[in-house]
């Protein structure tokens, strides 16, 4: 696994590909919730698991991980939508999947649907991907994780050990990146850019209701068991009428790839692959 860095107007993007990157190839880009979580650390279980003919990118977006401090300081659906735009548009990759976890689902939504990216995305993929209607019922988890935040970045301020938990960090990890990967969320715990848009969240939810995605573009969606019933309650805007969408049920928490990686590498290189066929035929 090779680590990059793309220097933009924006801020500077980290990010981690596969060792022989084939623009010929289709190519995933994996994005994380939110927070600070780095793509690097929460896929690298699931695409040990790629097969040489298909191209991964890792992003960590500005703020977390080890991206750079973004310039712009409001984190709202906008800025982060105009910055992941940009970062996707520099690659110029013609085969691109999209692969999101959670929060990052909104910006991506909003990404396609306000026009941003030049490039065409031939599918995407969720992993239990945050709906805006869902959210509007659990306005709370928003003002629990901003109080968390908030003290963590007292306790940068007085000098204290930030802990972060272990809930935090992938299980897969081999020790050393798990150790890393530990003490870095521990320096990012408490930012000034996952306080914005946690205080944020909840405005970019209410612009995104009822928005879905268009039946051009195919999609996977891992849903977990943890959060089934909130889908079959209040629907899943990922899911359309596209020939080659497919919802996936997998039992386990948030984070099911880490819990399942190897399966869901095995489906996410099918879907790519019908996907491509189609689009041939």
């Amino acid at each position: 696994m090779f680590k990059n860095k793309l220097l933009t107007k924006f801020g500077n993007f980290h990010y981690a590909t596969n060792e022989k990157v084939d623009k010929n190839n289709p190519t995933v880009i994996f994005f994380t919730g939110m927070g600070i979580n780095s793509s690097y650390y929460d896929y690298y279980s699931l695409v040990n698991y790629f097969p040489e003919n298909i191209n991964y990118i890792l992003v960590d977006l500005l703020g977390a991980g080890e991206s750079s401090v973004p310039q712009a300081k409001l984190r709202n659906l906008y800025n982060i939508s105009e910055e992941i735009s940009t970062l996707i548009n520099y690659l110029s990759l013609k085969k691109i999947y999209i692969c999101c976890h959670s929060f990052s689902a909104i910006y991506i939504l909003n990404c396609i649907r306000s026009g941003l990216l030049s490039t065409q995305i031939l599918g995407f993929i969720g992993i239990d991907p945050t709906s805006a209607d869902i959210m509007m019922r659990y306005e709370n988890i928003f003002d629990n994780n901003l109080e968390e935040a908030l003290e963590n970045a007292r306790r940068n301020k007085a000098y204290e050990i930030v802990e972060n938990p272990d809930t935090d960090v992938n299980p897969l990890l081999p020790d050393h990146l798990y150790q890393n990967c530990l003490q870095l969320y521990c320096s990012l715990s408490g930012s000034e850019s996952e306080i914005s848009e946690l205080r944020q969240a909840m405005d970019s939810v209410k612009k995104m209701q009822s928005i879905k995605l268009p039946d051009n573009i195919p999609s996977l969606s891992f849903i977990s068991t943890l959060n089934i019933n909130d889908y079959l309650n209040f629907g899943n805007p990922y899911f359309n009428m596209s020939k080659n969408s497919v919802e996936v049920k997998l039992n386990g928490h948030h984070f099911l790839h880490w819990i399942h990686p190897q399966i869901m590498s095995s489906i996410i290189v099918s879907f790519v692959h019908s996907t491509l066929m189609s689009n041939e035929q």
